[in-house]
């Protein structure tokens, strides 16, 4: 990939760990990148006040526990890693996602690349507090992966939001890296543009016109541009579809339909109510395949 040259991986879930390597080594070898495979860790007791420790002494303790990490850690990694041609490194954190963009910072990376686990059983489910808000904070794309091996001649889906004015350059951004990652796995790329309407709502506005035209006519104009998009970046055999429905809701109904392998999608705003988070964040719960987030 054209955009890539630095990677950060992070593995939150050993259990995960080899899809997350897999996956990881695929797109450093396409996008001839390097890779820095990361860890963190952090043990709430080490800052009990009932132990008593002095500072330095707190300080001896998270070195030696780090130190410990990172011997388990690059055995990790290099148990399921077909070569060494990577980086390991454990960092002590209290908030992950704080530690992470850190570390993405420190290292000048182009993509993060994470794990979308928690523990207790909940596969497939984001961690909440942590997930988010390394979505919601991260300038540079996050991909969120999925316990799934990806495989040949997959499903890649690029979902754009072209009704906001001044979307062009980050609808273009999505679509380049969809159309890398559709390379990368000698796939179909899909391009989706959600029309959130109801018959209701159009009757109610509209009244007098017919719904089947005002739904053809939107879906003409939202389609002339998503041409003019792939036209602008030169991609080309990509197939093109509006789906009505919120985003949300359009775009997990796609997903199923085609079996996607690979959701691409922009960055959005928060929602008005801040627990349920932007579509992005909520699509990794309701989507059975890897997400990768474009800032």
């Amino acid at each position: 990939m054209r955009y890539i040259e630095r990677m950060l991986v992070v593995i939150e879930a050993e259990a995960h760990g080899a899809f997350v390597i897999d996956k990881a080594l695929a797109l450093r070898d396409h996008a001839q990148a390097s890779v820095t495979f990361a860890k963190i860790h952090y043990d709430h007791v080490v800052d009990d006040a009932a132990l008593g420790l002095s500072a330095d002494e707190r300080e001896r303790l998270v070195t030696l526990e780090v130190q410990a990490e990172q011997i388990k850690f690059e055995r990790s990694i290099a148990r399921h890693a077909r070569d060494r041609d990577w980086c390991a490194e454990v960092v002590w954190g209290k908030q992950s996602w704080r530690s992470i963009l850190d570390l993405a910072e420190r290292g000048d990376c182009d993509l993060i690349v994470k794990d979308a686990y928690v523990e207790r059983h909940l596969d497939r489910v984001v961690h909440t507090a942590h997930d988010w808000n390394l979505l919601r904070y991260a300038e540079l794309p996050v991909l969120m992966v999925k316990p799934e091996q990806w495989v040949a001649n997959a499903i890649v889906l690029a979902a754009l939001d072209v009704a906001q004015r001044g979307n062009d350059e980050l609808n273009k951004r999505i679509l380049r890296y969809a159309a890398d990652l559709t390379a990368l796995l000698n796939g179909t790329l899909y391009v989706i543009n959600a029309l959130p309407v109801s018959r209701r709502v159009v009757m109610e506005q509209h009244r007098g016109e017919d719904y089947e035209r005002f739904i053809g006519d939107a879906s003409a104009r939202r389609l002339a541009i998503m041409e003019r998009l792939l036209d602008e970046t030169r991609i080309r055999d990509a197939r093109v579809q509006v789906a009505e429905g919120t985003p949300h809701a359009a775009i997990i109904e796609t997903v199923a339909t085609l079996g996607v392998e690979l959701l691409v999608i922009g960055k959005s705003q928060p929602d008005v109510d801040e627990y349920l988070g932007t579509t992005s964040e909520r699509l990794l719960h309701g989507v059975n395949c890897d997400v990768i987030s474009i800032a």
